[in-house]
């Protein structure tokens, strides 16, 4: 995913580390993609969502995504918005993104692999 990213400017691939190393990563969308999940036009999509295996369980997701608004509100100034997607089956997942601050928005997206719930996590004013 990290190297897909390169040269789209659509794409802004973050890494996740621990103490220096990596653990996991994450991809923020801009761009039109970001239309069928928000009409918010200062929003993010957050994509593939991923710790290594070996740092699974460890907490690492949790902390990262804590720090996702102020990293947004930081390196991103004219958006105040991350969106994502997540199957209605993901039970860990959801539990994960409602207990970092996400909200469902109550949207719902039927896609290939079934039904998908859209949360919400404002991140504060955006410039311009």
């Amino acid at each position: 995913m990290i190297r897909r990213s390169h040269g789209d400017e659509t794409q802004h691939p973050t890494v996740i580390l621990h103490n220096g190393a990596p653990v996991g990563f994450f991809v923020l969308r801009s761009g039109e993609v970001v239309k069928d999940f928000s009409a918010n036009p200062r929003a993010l999509l957050l994509v593939a969502m991923c710790v290594s295996h070996a740092h699974q369980g460890k907490g690492y997701a949790g902390k990262g995504l804590r720090q996702l608004q102020a990293f947004v509100s930081e390196q991103f100034r004219d958006r105040n918005e991350v969106v994502l997607a997540v199957n209605e089956h993901n039970v860990g997942a959801i539990h994960l993104y409602k207990k970092v601050g996400f909200e469902d928005t109550g949207e719902r997206k039927v896609g290939r692999l079934g039904t998908t719930l859209v949360f919400s996590l404002f991140c504060g004013e955006a410039e311009g």
